[in-house]
């Protein structure tokens, strides 16, 4: 497993996408830079959640275009014959898979997260009175909570690859459940007070414990505001991202150890 992990990460690595995802994210941010001071007196905020977003949208980028594709081009380069013939399991395999790709992404949002200090220091030093409410705590656990997100997306990537053939069936998959699960909650709330949606509110409540709950990682708000988040709920949804998505690599490697290969 590994192996498999450290292929995946190096493929990863090497891939030229990653290095444009990197640079347009730290465009966005030293952009955010220029663009805050046209909002001097929400600037701390401004810059915080224009950074933050930066580090989201890298990190989807990086899941969508590099993570879709690793297993699909095994797979299509029949590469994968010789990985399984070197006596590791197809289970080992799949989570080796995601194991490489949450070590790429851990890697890519250290790197910017480390980045993202230079404008908003630069700023910081330079306007201190703007930003007497930025939290660095909340500004980090913002980041975290965002890069769990991405390895839980990450999951549900390689469940879908575990018995999808093409990598663009896996894509169009991943974002459709990425869409749902972003804004289910908002559509919950909408359809709870409602009466036109009433009806819907019972299908709603049930999809809701089966479709990924991405929003619950969203803290990029509440940082931007230099809140820190209630400790009984940040902790509740990271730890429901990590069984969620343990459960879906369980269930990806028992389909994929039953898939049979052309």
């Amino acid at each position: 497993m590994t192996q498999v992990c450290f292929i995946t990460f190096l493929e990863g690595v090497r891939n030229r996408v990653l290095y444009a995802i990197v640079i347009f994210s730290l465009i966005i941010m030293f952009l955010s830079a220029v663009f805050a001071r046209f909002f001097m007196q929400d600037l701390s905020k401004v810059i915080a959640d224009f950074n933050l977003g930066a580090m989201s949208l890298a990190g989807l980028l990086i899941s969508f275009s590099v993570s879709v594709g690793l297993v699909a081009k095994d797979l299509d380069r029949r590469t994968i014959y010789f990985v399984l013939g070197r006596n590791i399991s197809r289970r080992r395999y799949i989570f080796g898979k995601f194991a490489g790709l949450a070590l790429l992404l851990i890697s890519a949002y250290s790197i910017i997260f480390l980045l993202t200090h230079i404008p908003i220091l630069l700023m910081k030093s330079a306007m201190p009175g703007y930003f007497k409410g930025f939290s660095w705590n909340a500004y980090a656990l913002a980041a975290l909570a965002d890069l769990v997100k991405c390895v839980f997306l990450n999951a549900v990537i390689i469940f879908f690859s575990s018995f999808v053939t093409t990598s663009f069936t896996v894509l169009i998959f991943s974002v459709l459940i990425y869409i749902a699960g972003q804004s289910l909650a908002e559509v919950l709330t909408y359809a709870g007070t409602s009466e036109a949606y009433a009806g819907l509110s019972g299908f709603l409540n049930i999809v809701k414990y089966i479709v990924p709950d991405f929003s619950s990682l969203d803290y990029k708000t509440v940082a931007a505001n230099g809140i820190m988040p209630p400790l009984d709920i940040y902790t509740g949804s990271i730890l429901y991202a990590l069984v969620y998505s343990a459960v879906l690599l369980v269930l990806a490697g028992i389909i994929f150890s039953r898939r049979e290969f052309p």
